[in-house]
């Protein structure tokens, strides 16, 4: 499966972003961040944000995947805790996913 990206902005600004996308359990996940081990030669998410509970549509370009459709907290990304009524946001803290170091995962 080639890498997946979705386009978004931080709630505040609206600077557009890229995020990792990944298939992990059968559900598309954003990968904000990643942890390099390079002596062990792998990458790990340091946590995942579920895709599909976000409103996003599926992008036909070339540049990214999806779109999400609302500006995202930079909390949730941080792992800090945050509450919105209208969205939710289930995340996943060191899921504990392995990927070859520099396999061309999006960042």
């Amino acid at each position: 499966m080639k890498p997946l990206r979705t386009l978004f902005v931080f709630e505040g600004t609206s600077v557009l972003r890229l995020c990792a996308t990944m298939l992990h359990e059968d559900k598309l996940w954003l990968v904000p961040y990643w942890r390099d081990n390079q002596e062990a030669g792998y990458s790990t998410p340091e946590r995942m944000v579920l895709l599909e509970t976000l409103p996003h549509t599926k992008s036909d370009g070339k540049d990214y995947d999806f779109l999400l459709e609302l500006p995202v907290p930079k909390a949730v990304f941080d792992g800090l805790p945050y509450v919105q009524k209208e969205v939710l946001y289930v995340v996943k803290e060191d899921p504990g996913i392995l990927f070859p170091y520099k396999a061309g995962l999006p960042r």
